[in-house]
C-alpha cells in the first residue's frame, strides 16, 4: 500500500524517511547500504542490491502463484479422470437433489405469499364497496 512521504532538503540533499514497513522488508538497519534505481518517468526503486531485478515487483511472485495453480489444476484433473463415471453421476445427482429441495421451498413459499395477497385483496374490495355510495343516489341525504 503506497505512503506517502515529504523529501526535506539538507544541505545539498534531499532525505526522505523510510518507512518501518519497507525497512522490515529491506532488513535495513542504522548504516546499512541500499541503492536507488530509476525505472520508468517519476519512479525510483530503493533496494539492497546494486543489481536490480527486471520486471515489475510483484511480477515474480505472480508468475510463481500462476504456475503453481496450472499444476494444481493439472493434479486435479489427472485425479478426476481416474475416478469411476459411476461416482461423478452420483455427486451430480446428489446436487440436483439438494437444488429441487431449495426450489421446492421457495415454491411453497410463494404459494403461502400469493394466498394472503388474495385475501388482502378480498378485503380491500369489501372496504371500497362498503366506502362507494348506493348506485342511482347521487351522494345527497333526503
Amino acid at each position: 500500500m503506497p505512503e506517502q512521504r515529504r523529501a526535506r532538503r539538507v544541505n545539498h540533499s534531499l532525505m526522505v524517511a523510510v518507512p518501518r514497513l519497507i525497512q522490515e522488508h529491506l532488513d535495513l538497519r542504522e548504516g546499512g547500504t541500499v541503492y536507488w534505481h530509476t525505472g520508468s518517468p517519476y519512479e525510483g526503486v530503493l533496494a539492497r542490491s546494486a543489481h536490480r531485478v527486471g520486471g515489475r515487483p510483484a511480477g515474480k511472485a505472480l508468475e510463481t502463484e500462476h504456475q503453481k495453480a496450472l499444476e494444481t489444476i493439472a493434479r486435479l484433473k489427472q485425479r478426476l479422470g481416474g475416478r469411476d463415471q459411476a461416482v461423478l453421476h452420483e455427486g451430480k445427482s446428489v446436487g440436483w437433489a439438494e437444488a429441487q429441495k431449495y426450489y421446492s421451498k421457495i415454491a411453497a413459499d410463494l404459494g403461502v405469499i400469493l394466498t394472503r395477497l388474495d385475501r388482502v385483496e378480498q378485503q380491500l374490495a369489501k372496504c371500497a364497496a362498503a366506502a362507494s355510495p348506493a348506485p342511482g343516489s347521487d351522494g345527497a341525504q333526503a
